[in-house]
């Protein structure tokens, strides 16, 4: 009996060894699947910050192209309310006053709007040039 208890010891310990075997091979497997998944994780973080960076900047160009409709509507609207008074005042004596008056109302309002844009296109190279979420 002892001969043949040795032989079963030896059996269950080749099949614990066999079967630890396939265990490691499998971890092995599972550790090679986990860095893949991390992997494709990171590269889809990384795109994701993109679009999402890319919308940002779509929508920051669209907002200024809506905003710079509006203000050409409204200089459309000032000019022609600016030819309406210059018509019905091209014979009074303040015509002259009126023209003196629109020129400088026009060369600020040209500066206010040099100044906006530029403090917009500072604002917007300021948000474009944010470090990227980690």
């Amino acid at each position: 009996m002892p001969a043949q208890s040795i032989g079963d010891v030896q059996q269950q310990l080749d099949a614990t060894i066999s079967t630890m075997r396939d265990n490691m091979q499998m971890m092995a497997e599972r550790d090679f699947q986990l860095h893949d998944m991390a992997e494709k994780t990171e590269d889809f973080s990384t795109s994701a910050t993109r679009f999402s960076q890319g919308a940002t900047q779509l929508r920051r160009r669209e907002d200024w192209r809506r905003r710079r409709v509006c203000i050409i509507v409204f200089i459309l609207a000032l000019l022609v309310a600016w030819l309406f008074v210059a018509y019905y005042l091209r014979d009074a004596s303040c015509f002259r006053e009126f023209l003196h008056f629109s020129v400088v109302v026009a060369v600020v309002l040209v500066v206010a709007g040099i100044l906006v844009q530029r403090c917009l296109l500072r604002r917007n190279a300021c948000a474009n040039e944010s470090p990227p979420a980690e």
